[in-house]
């Protein structure tokens, strides 16, 4: 599940994560739900809005792809980072660890963080930004 703010429209975007997926979207200024939008099957664990081309973004799983969409919640494109990810600890099957990525948006350029999961190996680094991959519309990545 993702979670951002369209600053251009005044809403909170919300992507559900499971089955179908769903892009829900609220107007704050009307205080109600305004439209849905299946993702057919796509699931996001994490949303964020681009300001600077108007439009959403977000990690893509079990696939570890970066999925772009129209501000609408319309799937454009899902880019395979699995391969570019490999010092980053990134695993396909590590479903936990793909859910502790968050995508930033800015223009063409995106950047992912990874933060640590409490465990009983690592307690108390809930949260802890543990690599960050910078990534831009060019192709060009790295750690």
């Amino acid at each position: 599940m993702g979670i951002t703010y369209d600053s251009k429209r005044n809403l909170i975007v919300v992507s559900s994560l499971g089955g179908e997926g769903y892009i829900y979207r609220y107007d704050i200024a009307q205080d109600k739900w305004i439209d849905f939008t299946s993702l057919q099957g796509v699931d996001l664990t994490s949303l964020t809005y681009n300001a600077v081309t108007d439009s959403l973004a977000g990690w893509q799983i079990p696939y570890g792809s970066l999925c772009t969409l129209s501000a609408d919640g319309q799937v454009q494109n899902s880019i395979p980072l699995n391969e570019r990810l490999p010092e980053f600890g990134y695993s396909r099957t590590d479903y936990g660890f793909n859910q502790s990525i968050r995508v930033i948006a800015n223009g063409d350029n995106f950047y992912l963080a990874s933060h640590a999961d409490s465990s009983p190996f690592t307690p108390n680094r809930e949260g802890v930004i543990t690599k960050i991959l910078s990534y831009n519309k060019i192709g060009r990545a790295h750690v």
